[in-house]
């Protein structure tokens, strides 16, 4: 069999995006970028990146002049009819959320094996609150097998100015600091748990900490929109789903509790009833406290849904039917109706290392002879519950592979 020739990114197009990614990143985002002289000239190359928000992609677009990146992807990009010919042309590797994929890998190989680059982002996901979602161990197999000079970037900023929940970017600082992490002679060196750790010590962050050192500012009239699609518990008076954000402030509707997002980041307080001083504060509280509810064997978090199946061949979603999708210790499971006819799906938290979707509007799962289901909330001002179960989800999962589940809670 004739092996299929690897092609690099299309140049006329993949030039005139990074000149135009390179220009809005310095211009707008203030980009720096750091140790440069770090990535080899030629040769196979693999560039691992935390990933903290939206414009993450175009920073290693302008932080790699001289390099084509092929990106490894969420297949959910490729959904897009409009884009899915420019991503073809671009060298973009698709990869199934969340799961194995062993054709996302060979494609990571087939393109080293030809002497490129591949880019990727092992979080899988963007920072739901400006610090790591976690990295899953099986990055440090695939960096052992490849045999292939590494590249690190860490990102700084890019939350800030273009989280997960945002509609638009806020203006503002971001950094890359680019590093050789490993050297084909050290990774023979090295086990892949020693891997994972120099890894996860290289890619870790906190944007909060990075921007009371730095004093980067975010000016803009919006910063606060979309924290209520990640934050759905006030910390003062206990109630869910009763947040709203608009403009640069957040408010409880049911206890009044209420603040600003200054262009530090910071939460400034209104009123005698004080909120956590950042997203990530607030954030990591209610997680907490979803952690606490876990412990018990009876916990159950449910949403009534609308369940839309995936259609490849028209890149479209189809009505499929509608239940509820409950998140218990064991399993995420709906159940309801698909096609017609009485369902129960379920998928096992063990397993499952996240939730795909969009914070407060949908979760969508792989089910191996269904298809890739999306879920949406029945009523729209249930969408909290879905970014609970995302919480929850993610949350139980670390329990199971930790084995730790808490005891008890303080």
């Amino acid at each position: 069999m004739v092996k299929k020739a690897v092609k690099k990114p299309a140049g006329w197009l993949y030039v005139p995006l990074r000149a135009l990614s390179t220009l809005v990143c310095k211009v707008i985002f203030r980009l720096r970028v750091t140790g440069a002289d770090a990535i080899p000239g030629e040769g196979p190359l693999l560039v691992l990146s935390s990933h903290q928000g939206m414009i993450d992609f175009l920073v290693l677009l302008a932080a790699f002049p001289r390099r084509r990146i092929h990106f490894v992807a969420t297949e959910r990009q490729f959904r897009n009819p409009k884009l899915h010919w420019a991503y073809k042309r671009l060298g973009l590797i698709p990869k199934i959320q969340f799961r194995t994929d062993p054709r996302c890998t060979m494609g990571i190989l087939r393109v080293l094996r030809a002497g490129g680059t591949v880019g990727i982002f092992p979080a899988g996901q963007t920072s739901m609150c400006g610090v790591p979602t976690g990295i899953d161990p099986v990055i440090a197999h695939l960096i052992k097998r490849t045999g292939v000079s590494v590249c690190t970037v860490s990102l700084r900023g890019c939350f800030f100015t273009f989280p997960r929940f945002a509609k638009w970017f806020t203006r503002g600082k971001t950094e890359a600091n680019v590093e050789l992490t490993f050297s084909p002679d050290r990774l023979d060196a090295l086990s892949e748990d020693e891997i994972y750790r120099a890894l996860c010590a290289r890619l870790d962050f906190d944007e909060f900490a990075w921007q009371a050192a730095s004093g980067a500012r975010f000016p803009g009239k919006k910063r606060a929109e979309g924290y209520d699609k990640v934050l759905f518990r006030c910390p003062v008076c206990g109630e869910k789903g009763t947040l709203r954000a608009q403009g640069n402030g957040i408010r409880c509707l049911s206890c009044g509790a209420a603040g600003t997002v200054e262009e530090d980041m910071r939460i400034t307080s209104e009123g005698s009833k004080p909120l956590p001083s950042t997203l990530k504060d607030w954030f990591l509280q209610q997680e907490r406290a979803l952690t606490c509810a876990l412990r018990d064997p009876a916990f159950r978090l449910t949403a009534r849904v609308r369940c839309q199946l995936f259609e490849p061949d028209s890149f479209t979603w189809r009505d499929a039917g509608e239940g509820i999708l409950s998140l218990s210790r064991d399993t995420l499971r709906y159940d309801g109706t698909f096609a017609g006819e009485p369902a129960a799906l379920a998928l096992s938290n063990r397993n499952l290392t996240g939730c795909t979707g969009a914070p407060g509007e949908f979760i969508e799962l792989y089910y191996e002879g269904q298809g890739l289901l999306r879920y949406r909330p029945a009523d729209q001002k249930d969408g909290w519950i879905l970014s609970a179960i995302k919480t929850g989800q993610e949350a139980l999962h670390r329990m199971w592979k930790d084995a730790a589940f808490p005891q008890g809670c303080s």
